[in-house]
């Protein structure tokens, strides 16, 4: 697997936007967008470093085409979405508790409080 698949698999897996990785890696959003196309690649050792402290993987890992590459990119999604579910699931706690609050300090009626739940979610 090539440089430009990896960065596309690691950044949707990460939940990453283009613009973010370019800023985290000081280049343009231009730049990520020509590498994930495969137009170019970075040409300093930096850029790959700082794409790899982004991602947590090693530095060869990137530069190196291996046969296991598919495995590491599966395990890495794999965990990545496990901690956003994780995110997700403290999110929706937080906001439950605030909603108990509110509830006490404003009498809401459980159906305002529905109103507000899919206020947030995106399910009005």
């Amino acid at each position: 697997m090539n440089f430009s698949d990896k960065l596309i698999r690691l950044r949707k897996a990460f939940g990453y936007t283009k613009k973010y990785v370019a800023e985290s890696v000081g280049v343009s959003c231009t730049a990520i967008a020509a590498y994930e196309d495969g137009k170019t690649a970075p040409q300093y050792k930096i850029i790959y470093k700082g794409i790899a402290n982004l991602f947590g993987v090693p530095l060869e890992f990137l530069m190196v085409e291996k046969p296991h590459d598919e495995v590491v990119l599966a395990s890495i999604t794999k965990r990545q979405t496990r901690l956003r579910i994780n995110a997700i699931s403290c999110d929706i706690d937080r906001i439950c508790a605030e909603i108990r609050g509110l509830r006490k300090i404003e009498r809401l009626t459980a159906e305002d409080a529905l109103k507000i739940i899919g206020a947030v979610t995106g399910n009005e």
